[in-house]
């Protein structure tokens, strides 16, 4: 019996001691990691919705570093538009919380018109997936660990999730309009300033468009992919993710036809607005969320 507490001690502090610590910025709905890219200083955006780190072209050029392996591709976004997006291969190292990575390609993208000037990348989670995510903005406070160990997830309650192909999908239900429920798959997305929106497929399929009180919105730049459109209206019913319920407050829909936002492996991305209100530990491995309200 001692020997097996013991042992139990021992893992546990072992997992505290190799978790990565990193403080944490959390301005206008976005978490900021301090970072070095090459040495250089930089503030990416920590980015459940991405699968990759990419880069803002107006850091690479203010910064002063310079690529010799670089390609182009087409990516797309949460914008309309597929656009055409220099590559650079295997020269960026990105150190992060007293780690460094290496990412083999890292696309360069025009962030700050979508983000502001304090964009200088995206963070996804490709390079940390095998890593429980601790999410602390009340604190300021964040962290890579190996294992979920039980004071992380003390007082939380689970939702177990899906997560291929660098996406996050949850359960969710809601109600909308005239008694109606909308159930599904929400991609988590802390890219997103936003809250709870609806992609276009969604808005199609519960016929959204009959909501009257709604107010159009768009923007030239609605993401990677540009510009992207829709509605918001008011939802004070809750929001349930698994057992865990909240009010959404203002959601949106999309009317975009192409993008992120017109996809059908989801029905709605959540953001920010809503993450924020929680500390999060999300455990990719074992496909677990964890969700505790911020009192």
């Amino acid at each position: 019996m001692k020997k097996s507490i013991l042992v139990g001690l021992l893992l546990l502090l072992q997992g505290i001691a190799e978790a990565q610590t990193i403080d944490i910025t959390y301005q206008d709905n976005h978490i900021y990691l301090p970072c070095q890219v090459n040495g250089k200083d930089a503030n990416l955006v920590f980015d459940t919705g991405a699968e990759l780190i990419y880069l803002d072209s107006t850091f690479i050029v203010s910064s002063g570093l310079t690529f010799k392996q670089v390609g182009q591709a087409n990516i797309g976004g949460a914008g309309l538009k597929v656009k055409k997006t220099k590559i650079i291969f295997g020269e960026v190292a990105v150190a992060v919380g007293g780690k460094t990575y290496t990412p083999q390609y890292v696309p360069l993208i025009n962030l700050r018109p979508i983000l502001g000037a304090d964009a200088d990348g995206l963070f996804g989670l490709k390079e940390i997936g095998d890593k429980v995510i601790c999410i602390d903005v009340q604190d300021g406070k964040m962290s890579f660990a190996d294992r979920v160990t039980a004071d992380m997830t003390d007082g939380f309650t689970r939702i177990p999730i899906e997560y291929a192909s660098g996406r996050v999908l949850i359960p969710f239900t809601v109600m909308v309009g005239e008694g109606q429920t909308i159930s599904g798959k929400a991609l988590m997305d802390m890219g997103s300033g936003q809250g709870l929106e609806f992609t276009s497929k969604t808005a199609a399929k519960y016929h959204l468009e009959q909501i009257e009180d709604k107010i159009p919105f768009h923007y030239a730049h609605g993401g990677i992919g540009g510009e992207s459109s829709g509605y918001e209206f008011t939802v004070t019913t809750s929001l349930k993710l698994g057992d865990v319920e909240i009010v959404p407050g203002t959601v949106r829909y999309s009317s975009d036809k192409t993008g992120a936002m017109a996809s059908d492996a989801y029905a709605a991305i959540i953001g920010n607005k809503l993450w924020s209100q929680f500390f999060v530990v999300l455990d990719l491995k074992n496909k677990s969320l964890y969700l505790k309200k911020i009192q």
